[in-house]
């Protein structure tokens, strides 16, 4: 199952006629000039085409929501143990729904490539460094739905947590410990063609999930399978958003993990934005 979302491209003025003035056709080709303008402008459209985009609510909403109220009902009545694993369920199926949000929210960026649109945001100013943080702050807030949604239907089917801090730090966890998946949707979207871009996000969304024990705990995987597993950013992504819960201590081979795969996707990130820039159509 792949998502794909809308491009953020704008569409080509018509010649301006009759009292038309040429102002409001430029405005339309381009977004302002200034930088400021033009990351507010590009984070204000990247935003709104995903949010309204079918794909999205089908895919990244409803699944994760689905898959946290059936591995809850295998459990919720257990004995003794029910109500801590209905919590640790709820909060795994948010970061997972999450995490996909953050790696599809760089589907866009192949409709700019396709169109053009990539040349014209690199001489209006857009860096690479404002891009990338731009498309940083556009899937931060598109991670915020899914775990809004599945800590919503968690709460109404019983869940509850300590406080309301602990709802609170349980979402500001997840916006930390999702941006290795924010950079790796990028760099996907970046590197690949339009054609297998996302195909290859939806593979290496499953292949996290699965092999960083969101579906199965890793302890009861085979000994390879977990060494690979802690080299991965799921597997300590969602055992830090579990600690608002647990109240484990955070282990410092993860924070290096974490930090590791973000700077090598930066510098992926990078690379690949110049690339996509000088091969886009003009």
């Amino acid at each position: 199952m792949t998502a794909t979302f809308p491009s953020t491209t704008t569409p080509t003025p018509r010649r301006p006629q009759g009292g038309e003035g040429t102002s409001s056709g430029r405005a339309r080709s381009a977004p302002p000039r200034g930088g400021l303008a033009v990351c507010w402008h590009y984070l204000v459209q990247t935003v709104r085409l995903t949010l309204t985009d079918v794909s999205f609510v089908g895919f990244l909403l409803a699944m994760p929501t689905a898959m946290y109220l059936f591995f809850a009902q295998l459990y919720k009545d257990e004995p003794g143990n029910g109500p801590i694993i209905q919590q640790s369920i709820m909060v795994m199926m948010a970061t997972y729904g999450a995490m996909g949000s953050a790696m599809f929210a760089g589907n866009s960026i192949q409709g700019e490539r396709s169109t053009g649109w990539f040349r014209q945001l690199m001489l209006s100013s857009l860096t690479p460094a404002r891009f990338f943080a731009v498309r940083l702050l556009a899937a931060l807030a598109l991670i915020v739905p899914p775990v809004v949604l599945v800590l919503a239907v968690g709460y109404l089917d019983g869940v509850r947590l300590a406080s309301i801090w602990v709802w609170l730090r349980v979402v500001g966890v997840s916006l930390v410990v999702l941006v290795p998946f924010v950079l790796l949707g990028i760099v996907i979207a970046l590197w690949l063609k339009t054609q297998t871009a996302s195909a290859a996000t939806t593979f290496t969304m499953l292949a996290m999930a699965m092999l960083g024990g969101m579906w199965v705990p890793l302890d009861q995987m085979p000994g390879l399978l977990q060494s690979v597993g802690r080299l991965l950013p799921s597997y300590w992504a969602a055992n830090y958003a579990l600690l608002p819960i647990s109240g484990g201590e955070i282990q410092m081979r993860g924070v290096w993990t974490l930090v590791g795969w973000t700077i090598g996707l930066i510098a992926l990130g990078v690379v690949g934005y110049r690339r996509a820039v000088a091969n886009s159509k003009r």
